[in-house]
């Protein structure tokens, strides 16, 4: 009697082993190979010229996935790469800071010469007028109204001088400014060369901001948009050139997605969808479905028992990725 107990534990065993197996089958991951070319595509670079520092499958919220850092050049990017779809889930790169000069510096360059200038004169006619009264009473009278008059004559040439080099700085520097502002490329401009790096077409765009910004040192436009699908984005322009000083984006939050030009997929395709990941189950093997907002997502959730096993999903409402797929056996 006890050795067919054993059998029965067994064999059940097996069965039951042999089911988490099929299902893990099933979990179509990208590889981590996939998810680093996503990251390099992205980034626009290669992998000869990168070092990986970590590359981790993870998962949050009941999403999985692929967590690349790598460094270049010192500068460190990291993505978060989605385990099913290969989709960039989040990504932070590093820019560029600009140096300030000193705006300073010439004057007091100029500054220091015109006063060091007029030590070497003034002690040049000390000199001068104690040599002369060594000599003769009425030379040092003479000398030191001559000292007197050429001092006077050298100062106010010197103030003139002076102010008037100041003078024409100060105008250089505000024709410089006004320039400057004359350069800015436009808010359409910067836009468009977001829009160029992000890979997206402006009609499929919701833009939120477009402002012009000074920031240490450089003037700059912050912009944000929104895509079809529900990924937002942060960019920051060089207001002179056009180049993408800082970007990052994300897919947990999105406008309304009515009237956006995607329509959501039907219950019955999204059913679908998910029957597909179970081999044998039909419709009636859903025991719950309905449409919620996750972080301002729309998404289908549901729960299919199947064959001894529970899977609970959330599908994304718009483009049918499932978002969430989690499998255990019943109690």
């Amino acid at each position: 009697m006890k050795a067919n107990y054993f059998l029965c534990a067994a064999g059940l065993a097996v069965l039951l082993s042999s089911g988490c197996s099929g299902q893990k089958s099933q979990m179509d991951f990208i590889s981590l190979d996939e998810a680093k070319r996503a990251a390099l595509e992205d980034a626009g670079l290669a992998a000869s010229d990168v070092e990986f520092t970590a590359s981790d499958l993870a998962s949050r919220s009941g999403v999985d996935y692929y967590q690349i850092d790598f460094i270049k050049e010192g500068q460190t990017y990291k993505y978060d790469i989605d385990a099913l779809t290969g989709n960039i889930i989040d990504s932070s790169a590093p820019h560029t800071a600009l140096d300030s000069t000193p705006a300073d510096s010439l004057n007091t360059g100029t500054d220091s010469t015109s006063a060091d200038s007029q030590n070497n004169d003034t002690d040049s006619a000390s000199a001068d007028s104690q040599s002369a009264a060594a000599n003769d009473t009425d030379s040092l009278q003479n000398t030191s109204k001559n000292t007197a008059s050429d001092g006077s004559q050298n100062t106010e040439k010197n103030g003139t001088s002076a102010s008037s080099q100041n003078a024409g700085k100060n105008a250089a520097s505000s024709d410089a400014a006004d320039s400057q502002q004359n350069r800015n490329i436009t808010p359409e401009d910067a836009k468009a060369s977001a829009l160029r790096h992000a890979g997206v077409s402006n009609k499929d765009a919701v833009f939120l901001k477009c402002e012009l910004d000074y920031d240490h040192g450089r003037t700059l436009y912050e912009i944000e948009f929104f895509v079809n699908g529900g990924k937002e984005y942060d960019y920051e322009i060089d207001a002179s050139t056009g180049d993408v000083l800082k970007y990052d984006y994300d897919t947990g939050h999105t406008p309304s997605q009515a009237g956006s030009g995607e329509k959501k997929i039907s219950e019955e395709k999204a059913k679908e969808l998910a029957l597909a990941q179970v081999p044998g189950a039909s419709e009636s093997d859903i025991y719950k479905f309905e449409m919620d907002l996750d972080d301002g997502v729309m998404e289908y959730e549901g729960k299919i028992i199947y064959s001894g096993m529970e899977y609970e999903f959330e599908i994304d409402a718009y483009s049918g990725a499932i978002r969430s797929w989690e499998a255990e056996p019943l109690d």
